[in-house]
């Protein structure tokens, strides 16, 4: 889970785990580091502001990277 806050505003985001392990560089030229990519995973957003929910969609397609370390 991911939450962001400006303000009095919150964003949290529920991602699902990536499928498919990728190699992306690594800054030094190499391509040790690994992504996870999902091209239709599970994910939940929530929009809030003073602890009062503006905005709330939950998806079974949503596409995304995640950085493994």
């Amino acid at each position: 889970m991911l939450t962001v806050r400006q303000g009095n505003l919150e964003l949290t985001a529920a991602l699902g785990e990536g499928k498919t392990e990728l190699r992306a560089p690594d800054g030094s030229g190499g391509m040790e580091r690994r992504v996870g990519e999902c091209l239709e995973g599970e994910a939940s957003y929530r929009l809030s502001r003073s602890g009062r929910v503006l905005f709330e969609y939950e998806s079974r397609r949503a596409s995304f990277e995640l950085e493994k370390s």
